[in-house]
């Protein structure tokens, strides 16, 4: 009997520890989403603290080798990563060679550590979320800075590409993370019923969009109008949301059309 209490304690104990890491994992994940178009420096930091935590673990271990294995979908970049140090054999810059590994460590550690995380809804719908509010809040800080930039200078060049988003990062990355927002955007919308949900979604997939077309990076907007494309089809075919697909479609278009037409420097971009 005295056995059987220690072993159901020890399973208690173990059970409390699992939850307490799941707990960490969730904030440090929702972190890392946050600042990813922000600082990304702590959302790297937070990728290192979720693999040592990971690593302490021996219940995340047993996840991290079980779901790696088991998925075919994991191994293509780590694969790419090891191929990259074969190169080193033919390299005589290996300075360079150095810096280019360190670059793309994410894509040996992202796969092993991130992409085999079991999260509760919760938790994923928290990292959702998180990831669109910083890129609400770095689409806010962009337009405040490019605010000031014209009342010091006059000049509309700063509300407009690599002018626009100097602050942060290059116009072609930031503008990456807005259409994964509006990616997600579209999910959340996809699952929810209720009617000022659906209205702050739809409001934050104009708003990411016109930040797009300030940013002016060609192949994202395409993305994004593609992504609007296939979004639309998928609500035609449920027959969900077809006031509001209409709605999107004619702004978006509007939209689209005014400021190549009306922005000269958007014009000799394309």
């Amino acid at each position: 009997l005295a056995e059987g209490n220690g072993t159901n304690f020890e399973r208690i104990i173990i059970m409390m520890n699992d939850k307490q890491t799941e707990k960490w994992i969730g904030y440090l994940l929702s972190t890392a989403a946050f600042c990813l178009s922000l600082v990304q420096t702590v959302s790297i930091v937070c990728y290192i603290l979720i693999m040592i935590i990971r690593l302490s673990s021996k219940n995340e271990r047993g996840i991290i080798s079980g779901n790696f294995f088991k998925s075919p979908l994991f191994w293509g970049l780590p694969l790419l990563y090891l191929w990259h140090l074969v190169g080193l054999i033919w390299t005589e810059n290996f300075k360079y060679a150095g810096l280019d590994l360190e670059i793309k460590a994410a894509f040996l550690l992202l796969p092993l550590f991130i992409g085999t995380l079991v999260i509760s809804e919760r938790n994923y719908r928290t990292t959702l979320c998180g990831f669109i509010a910083g890129c609400l809040t770095a689409s806010l800080i962009l337009l405040v800075h490019a605010a000031l930039k014209f009342n010091e200078t006059g000049l509309h060049t700063a509300f407009f590409y690599i002018d626009y988003s100097s602050l942060l990062m290059h116009p072609t990355y930031i503008s990456m993370y807005l259409n994964m927002a509006i990616l997600f955007l579209f999910h959340l919308m996809n699952g929810s019923t209720e009617k000022w949900n659906l209205k702050f979604y739809s409001a934050g997939i104009l708003f990411f969009f016109i930040q797009l077309l300030l940013l002016s990076a060609r192949t994202a907007q395409a993305v994004a109008l593609l992504t609007f494309v296939v979004a639309a089809f998928l609500y035609l075919r449920k027959g969900e949301g077809l006031r509001l697909i209409r709605i999107h479609s004619i702004v978006i278009l509007c939209f689209t059309l005014l400021s190549y037409f009306a922005l000269q420097s958007l014009n000799n971009r394309f």
